[in-house]
């Protein structure tokens, strides 16, 4: 713990140095728990809104010269990294592999495939995509290696995955839609619903930290990355919030494999039209009111003609999937003794909610609001989904008072 608290230490030391202008109203501590992350930006005094917190020079933003997308920029981490003392970011980086070494980060793809076991039923495990990420590595990753002149043998699949890890949970994506490294910004946690300060871009194009509303002494200072369910933090930045209304329960095409066999006709075609990876994984989920989003409830209208059998069909689907979910949770005691304690308790909180979220959709009357009534104005959908919307927003806000 004494070489992790050094290693913060010196990357302050070093964004000192570089610009950044931290005033001493707020300090890093290092020791904040487990769930939001075990280091972060505390306030030492009350702040008000609109105090830049610090600012971030353009040279020392990590990007790459290839595409800007994850890949490209995981293998210029890794570069880097094989660089080590003589690369320019190398108290930053030194932070970011402490969160390795010291076994702080826990996005799905740096699971076993015991700890994978934990998650099936959640639709995390399908969009972990070990395989997809491995296929990229020899048949992308490797060609953009031999073009950067990095020696292939210093980039084999296990860093990569600890790199795209890093990229994945730290990095930030610009206006342009590049994806980049920002060191000092990284330090902010996310917590769903305290979002205090957000990083702006300047005019003369550095970046800058600066409070959204006023900040009590000895608070933290929290930054945001939208409004993501639990699932969606655990894959991508492995952690998940207490109470986070935006959680959902994510579909995968594994859930319409049997859907297929029951339709024919036109009704399949336009289905196996929508199945794509993508289209899928973006916009297909319940959400945490238990309702379908509209995106799927126009899904179900696409392979069926009858209320009565969407109702039907509805109810089945939620089934298996509480099914799975009730199984996955028999197995997950078999399987604690090989699994990392936190992304065990984190697979156990994770799968509980989803269960709660099917069991309220299938309690829920699906006619009513116009969640199912297909047959009516699209307006009428529209206003249903708003209405969800704003219920689970007043729930959130309950349960925050």
């Amino acid at each position: 713990m004494a070489s992790h608290e050094r290693t913060i230490r010196d990357f302050w030391d070093w964004m000192q140095q570089h610009g950044y202008g931290f005033p001493e109203a707020i300090s890093v501590v290092s020791t904040l728990g487990t769930r939001n992350g075990t280091r972060g930006l505390v306030a030492n005094q009350d702040l008000p809104e609109g105090l830049v917190l610090f600012s971030v020079p353009h040279e020392c933003i990590l990007g790459t010269d290839e595409d800007g997308s994850w890949e490209s920029l995981a293998v210029r981490l890794v570069k880097e990294m094989h660089r080590a003392k003589k690369s320019w970011w190398s108290p930053y980086l030194a932070f970011l592999q402490s969160a390795i070494s010291t076994h702080q980060l826990h996005t799905t793809l740096l699971w076993t495939p015991k700890e994978l076991q934990l998650l099936d039923g959640t639709g995390v495990d399908g969009r972990t995509n070990t395989e997809d990420v491995e296929h990229d590595f020899v048949n992308r990753v490797l060609p953009k290696v031999s073009r950067q002149q990095l020696p292939i043998p210093l980039l084999d699949l296990r860093k990569f995955k600890e790199a795209l890890s890093l990229v994945m949970a730290y990095s930030f994506t610009m206006e342009g839609g590049e994806v980049v490294m920002v060191p000092g910004a990284d330090l902010l946690n996310h917590r769903t619903g305290h979002n205090n300060a957000r990083l702006f871009t300047h005019c003369d194009g550095t970046l800058q930290m600066i409070t959204i509303r006023p900040v009590k002494a000895g608070e933290q200072l929290w930054n945001t990355y939208g409004h993501v369910g639990n699932e969606e933090l655990l894959r991508k930045h492995g952690f998940m919030d207490q109470i986070n209304p935006f959680t959902r329960l994510p579909l995968v095409q594994e859930d319409f494999k049997t859907i297929l066999g029951e339709l024919s006709g036109l009704d399949r075609i336009r289905l196996k039209a929508r199945l794509s990876k993508r289209w899928l994984q973006k916009k297909c989920a319940v959400r945490k009111d238990g309702y379908m989003s509209k995106a799927l409830a126009n899904l179900v209208r696409s392979f069926t003609s009858k209320a009565v059998q969407r109702n039907l069909w509805w109810h089945q689907f939620l089934e298996r999937r509480l099914h799975r979910l009730r199984s996955a949770k028999r197995n997950s005691r078999r399987l604690k003794s090989d699994c990392d304690p936190l992304r065990w308790e984190m697979a156990q909180v994770l799968r509980d909610e989803l269960m709660q979220i099917i069991q309220l959709a299938m309690s829920k009357d699906l006619q009513e609001k116009g969640v199912l009534d297909f047959h009516g104005r699209k307006s009428m959908l529209s206003l249903s989904m708003k209405e969800c919307h704003t219920e689970a927003k007043q729930t959130h806000e309950q349960v925050r008072a």
